[in-house]
C-alpha cells in the first residue's frame, strides 16, 4: 500500500513540475518539441488571446526597445470619462473577438502540423513581447 501511495505521489509531483515548465515563458523550440499537439494548441490559443486583446492598442503601446518596457500598464491616452468609456468598449470587443477566435481555432488547430504550430507560437510570443497589455480603462 505504501508503495502505491508513494508511486501516486511521485507521479503527481512529476506532472505538476512538467506542467509548470510547460507554462513558463519564454518558450523555446526545444521545449515546445517535447509537448503534445493538444498542449501546443492550448499554448497557441493563449498567445492568440493575448494578441487579440493587445493589438487594438498597438499605436499606443508598441515597444521597440527592451521587452521589459512592455510591462508598463499605462497608455499614453488622456484620461477622460469619454475616452475611458471608449477604452472599455474596445476592451469588451477585443475580449469577445478573442473568445470567438479561440472557440473556432480550438477545433481546427489540431489538424495543423506540429512544426507549424510551434513556429506560430514562437512568432506570436515575439510579437506579444513587443506589445504591452493595456490596463483597465
Amino acid at each position: 500500500m505504501k508503495k502505491i501511495l508513494l508511486l501516486i505521489t511521485f507521479l503527481i509531483i512529476k506532472n505538476v513540475v512538467i506542467a509548470q515548465q510547460a507554462n513558463s515563458l519564454p518558450y523555446t523550440e526545444s521545449n515546445l518539441m517535447g509537448m503534445t499537439k493538444l498542449k501546443l494548441s492550448e499554448i497557441y490559443l493563449q498567445q492568440v488571446d493575448v494578441f487579440a486583446q493587445a493589438i487594438p492598442y498597438a499605436a499606443f503601446t508598441l515597444q521597440t526597445g527592451s521587452p521589459s518596457d512592455s510591462l508598463k500598464s499605462n497608455l499614453d491616452i488622456p484620461q477622460s470619462k469619454y475616452l475611458k468609456g471608449k477604452r472599455a468598449d474596445l476592451q469588451k470587443t477585443s475580449i469577445g473577438y478573442g473568445k470567438v477566435v479561440k472557440e473556432t481555432l480550438f477545433e481546427i488547430i489540431p489538424y495543423s502540423d506540429k512544426a507549424n504550430i510551434i513556429k506560430a507560437i514562437l512568432y506570436f510570443q515575439e510579437i506579444n513581447s513587443m506589445l504591452k497589455k493595456p490596463g483597465k480603462p
